[in-house]
């Protein structure tokens, strides 16, 4: 009896000692790790004036060995050690470190190790080789290696969302010319008028800019679907900000400010009926593509301030209130602003940039950007100025009295 018992705690103690050895092991590894950049190309000094330098350890979207590391103590023992033979792991917000800040740790602590004993056979002198990293991290952009541990911007996969929007947003832009062919008693300049004063309303109620740019794709994607007569036009408008707001804040005014904001002219239950009418003609499809969602990512790639930024934005809501630049998708509207906007600046990077994310020939966008210029000149001509009023605040830096005529002269 004895014996036995003997046995099991010789057999535990080997045991115990085997996890000790295999912890140091893992120990030494990531430590050696740590000392080697596992990126193909430099990021520590994002941020900087420094140009990038490639990095002197290369990895190939297709190298089936997994990472190579030049100068390392335990290569030549390594060798006596097979690989994985896996594919690279994918990425999950769950596997991102919490606690990191730095973009190059947060992919350093993204290395996955394995150990076998009965496959390897480990033992305190030798050593295991590293398993692959995911190579998903070389396509991301300087902007997303930045946030990438935040969550709500999602990272690993930004490049490939945008793609996705890039693809799918002509299934939400309202076509050109259906106003004048379905509408009788509406036209483009009732349009602005009523685009206008949801401007203020916007900013009356303090609403976030996706909510803004969903009313106006709302009300204009209605304008092509059913005739509506002037006497509900404005019933149409205020609807769409409804449902915008429902959609995009967190909390929405109520129903009876905005029958305030009309000045009792509809009661709460025309606006529910104009309601349902708006989510069953359009199938409920309210997830957009908007310019503000192309505005965002590409002022990042672009490395904007934030001052050009909101110049930008300017410069694009004041073209939604001009229907001629509806014939444009948002994301090459967003190009010809940001193109109008370096030009204001001065600024001369980020072109190239956009035309390899985009896809947009650099001969559209300049088109695009003549045409947002006339609509900029053409609305410092009218009397509709809440665009102009809203971003003559010090909120935007008060962009609005920026000479247009001396800055994009001979556009």
């Amino acid at each position: 009896m004895s014996t036995m018992a003997d046995k099991s705690v010789l057999t535990l103690k080997a045991s115990h000692n085997e996890n000790a050895l295999l912890s140091k092991e893992s120990t030494i590894i990531n430590n050696n790790l740590m000392s080697f950049r596992t990126f193909g190309r430099d990021i520590s000094n994002i941020g900087t004036n420094e140009p990038n330098k490639p990095s002197s350890v290369y990895m190939s979207k297709n190298d089936s060995q997994g990472i190579v590391l030049p100068d390392f103590n335990f290569v030549n023992e390594a060798r006596h050690f097979n690989f994985a033979k896996q594919d690279p792991f994918d990425l999950s917000l769950a596997e991102l470190p919490k606690t990191t800040k730095d973009p190059l740790l947060a992919s350093r602590e993204l290395l996955s190790f394995k150990f076998n004993p009965e496959k390897d056979r480990i033992n305190p002198q030798s050593r295991v080789a590293p398993q692959r990293i995911p190579l998903r991290l070389f396509e991301m952009e300087n902007c997303d290696l930045f946030n990438v541990n935040n969550p709500q911007y999602v990272s690993i996969y930004a490049k490939e969302i945008f793609e996705h929007l890039l693809n799918v947003e002509d299934n939400f832009c309202p076509r050109y010319g259906a106003l004048t062919q379905i509408q009788p008693e509406i036209n483009d300049k009732m349009r602005a008028i009523l685009l206008d004063w949801l401007v203020d309303i916007h900013l009356k109620f303090k609403l976030l800019p996706e909510t803004l740019y969903l009313a106006i794709n709302l009300v204009d994607r209605m304008l092509e679907k059913i005739p509506t007569t002037k006497k509900k036009f404005q019933l149409l408008g205020v609807t769409s900000m409804l449902i915008a707001a429902k959609y995009q804040e967190i909390y929405p005014p109520e129903i009876k400010e905005f029958i305030r904001v009309t000045d009792n002219a509809y009661t709460k239950e025309e606006i529910l009926d104009m309601e349902g009418k708006i989510l069953c003609e359009l199938n409920f499809k309210l997830t957009i593509p908007s310019a503000f969602s192309f505005l965002d990512r590409y002022t990042k790639l672009v490395e904007m301030d934030e001052r050009a930024v909101h110049l930008c934005q300017f410069f694009i809501e004041t073209a939604l209130m001009d229907y001629r630049m509806v014939k444009y998708r948002p994301s090459l509207l967003v190009c010809a602003a940001i193109h109008l906007a370096n030009k204001a600046l001065k600024r001369s990077v980020g072109e190239e940039v956009l035309v390899n994310a985009t896809n947009h020939s650099e001969q559209n966008i300049k088109l695009c950007a003549k045409d947002l210029f006339i609509a900029l000149r053409n609305a410092d001509k009218l009397t509709l100025k809440a665009v102009k009023r809203k971003f003559l605040t010090t909120q935007y830096m008060e962009v609005a009295k920026i000479p247009l005529e001396m800055l994009f002269n001979g556009i």
